[in-house]
């Protein structure tokens, strides 16, 4: 998910698709993914360019997307 997405507040309206999308797919080609339906990954909590790095000690991690 791209940061602007996430500001925007598009990030929800996206997801939506996407799970319509493998949704549908699924149901025309359940051979492809293998008897199981596919998800898309979880929304991120948070997004950003350049992002500072964590304090030393701070054990939050954040989740990354890889999808765009």
């Amino acid at each position: 998910m791209t940061p602007a997405a996430m500001h925007s507040g598009a990030a929800t309206a996206i997801y939506e698709q996407r799970a319509l999308v493998l949704k549908t797919a699924f149901l025309q080609h359940p051979n492809r993914f293998k008897h199981c339906q596919p998800h898309p990954p979880a929304l991120p909590t948070e997004a950003g360019i350049n992002m500072p790095k964590p304090a030393k000690g701070d054990d939050k991690k954040t989740q990354n997307c890889t999808l765009n």
